[in-house]
C-alpha cells in the first residue's frame, strides 16, 4: 500500500503491506503531527496535535501507541525499517518515476546517490521529513530507538 503523508510541508508518500507499521513511522517521523491516507483506498490515521493517539490505537489496532510500537519493534522491526527508507519526497506520480529510475541503477551507493539526488531536487522545506525518516530507520535496524515514547 501507498499512503500519502499528511503534512505541512513538501508532499510526501511512504509505503507498507502493514498499515499499523505504517502508522508507527508516521508518529516516530511526525511525532503525531502527521496523518496518512492510503492512495486508492480507505485506510488513514488522522493527526494527533492535540493527542487521542491512544484512544485510536486501541480502537483501531487493539492496543496503545506505546503497545503497538513495542510489538513492532521486537516482531515486525524489519518492515518497520523499510517503511522509513520508503519516505519520499513527491507525489504518488512522482514516486513511480522515480522508481523506474531505481531499477536501472546497479549497486547500494550508486542507488543511494539516486535517492539523495531526487530528495535534494524536491525538497522545498526546511523541515527534512525524509531525512528524518531515513535516520530513524537506521535507528530501527540497529534496535535503538530513543524518544520512541514520545512519538505519539
Amino acid at each position: 500500500m501507498i499512503f500519502d503523508l499528511s503534512n505541512p510541508s513538501d508532499p510526501y508518500t511512504l509505503e507498507s503491506d502493514d498499515f499499523e507499521v505504517a502508522c508507527i513511522a508516521a508518529c516516530l517521523v511526525g511525532g503525531g503531527h502527521y496523518g496518512i491516507s492510503e492512495i486508492g483506498g480507505e485506510k488513514g490515521m488522522p493527526i494527533f496535535i492535540f493527542g487521542g493517539h491512544d484512544e485510536w490505537f486501541v480502537s483501531t489496532f487493539g492496543q496503545t501507541f506505546k503497545e503497538s510500537l513495542e510489538s513492532i519493534s521486537q516482531n515486525r522491526r524489519e518492515s518497520l525499517a523499510e517503511c522509513l527508507e520508503s519516505f519520499l519526497c513527491g507525489t504518488p506520480g512522482d514516486r513511480n518515476a522515480y522508481k523506474k529510475g531505481l531499477e536501472l541503477i546497479e549497486g547500494d551507493e550508486r542507488r543511494k546517490l539516486w535517492r539523495d539526488f531526487w530528495h535534494d531536487q524536491r525538497r522545498g522545506s526546511m523541515n527534512d521529513i525524509g531525512g528524518l525518516a531515513w535516520r530513524w530507520a537506521e535507528k530501527v535496524r540497529e534496535n535503538k530507538m530513543p524518544g520512541a515514547q514520545n512519538a505519539g
